[in-house]
């Protein structure tokens, strides 16, 4: 049962079904959740929202006895720090690789269709937008590197949609390493999603032409823009996504050839590298997975590989290339 009420008189332990305004007016990822602590009590009180909508079948009326709002609110608790554990537990590549999959889908979709309505001069529907930046926001957490991986991946066809999707991935992953609060880092997010919105009206030929710089060579480029990004910010960013990109090729000091697959959390130098030939023997070699950042590995790397040497849809293909038996 669905019930008007005012904010002035939410406890905890009432379900929140619906908050009036927009959702750029509130805090909350989400319009429906569950009020089980006391910050969430106090968020829409200060947020400037006068009405909600509350749920009675999963929360509780006004006015409420107290040992009811501690019944229903106890085991809220309980629930939500299992959430919590759930949504914050680290993966690894793989894992998350499938997960990200997913969520890369329903995020070009549901770009493709603002941009839909943009073109055709309708009101544009971002009803969808806070989840989906919670979503990418939760696989950042889980592992920081897999859906970027993913979204940077895209065909001529799809570039402006995954780019966003990029974008906003890239936006919470620079967000969370400058430590911002949450809703900054929601609010960062939120704008990278949106940021192409006003492209709309370019031909689709014009925004996904060729020649742009894969990921190591834009990151050289800015870095040799002395003056024109903040130090600090741009200090955040390259560890956000590494010396070497995932997805640039290296050489090593071996002589082997291969792909950065994932970044070392202690190490901007030693990622894990994808080899793949061997410039000594002038052939190809069987595939083979090096953390450079493990203790006794003597290899490292030397020097960035041209990328115009080699096919970057097999190397693209290589840095998201799941084991089998784990593909969707």
């Amino acid at each position: 049962m669905l019930k008007p009420i005012a904010v002035s008189d939410l406890v905890c332990g009432m379900y929140i079904h619906s908050l009036s305004g927009s959702w750029l007016q509130h805090p909350f990822w989400k319009n429906s959740f569950l009020l089980d602590a006391e910050e969430d009590l106090l968020r829409p009180k200060q947020s400037g929202i006068r009405d909600v909508v509350i749920d009675l079948s999963k929360g509780l009326d006004v006015p409420a006895k107290a040992a009811s709002q501690a019944a229903v609110s106890a085991p809220a608790s309980g629930e939500r720090k299992r959430r919590e554990l759930a949504g914050s537990q680290q993966t690894s590549l793989e894992d998350e690789l499938l997960l990200a999959q997913r969520i890369c889908l329903r995020s070009k979709h549901a770009v493709m269709a603002m941009f839909a309505d943009a073109r055709m001069g309708k009101i544009v529907d971002t009803s969808q937008v806070p989840e989906l930046v919670q979503e990418i926001a939760s696989s950042i957490q889980r592992h920081p590197h897999a859906l970027i991986n993913l979204a940077r991946l895209k065909n001529s066809d799809e570039y402006t949609y995954m780019h966003s999707v990029a974008v906003c991935a890239l936006m919470i992953a620079l967000a969370r390493q400058l430590g911002l609060d949450n809703e900054q880092v929601r609010e960062a997010g939120i704008a990278g999603m949106l940021h192409d919105i006003g492209k709309m009206a370019i031909p689709e030929e014009v925004l996904n032409k060729p020649g742009r710089l894969n990921p190591a060579e834009a990151l050289g480029r800015m870095a040799q823009w002395q003056g024109h990004f903040d130090d600090e910010i741009f200090q955040a960013f390259v560890k956000a996504v590494g010396i070497y990109p995932v997805g640039s090729l290296v050489r090593l000091d071996s002589g082997r050839i291969g792909v950065v697959i994932e970044q070392a959390p202690g190490s901007l130098l030693k990622p894990r590298v994808k080899v793949f030939f061997s410039q000594l023997l002038r052939q190809a070699i069987p595939l083979e997975i090096i953390d450079l950042s493990q203790p006794g590995c003597s290899d490292r790397i030397v020097a960035r590989e041209p990328m115009g040497k080699w096919s970057s849809r097999n190397i693209d293909a290589l840095t998201v290339e799941l084991p089998l038996g784990n593909r969707p």
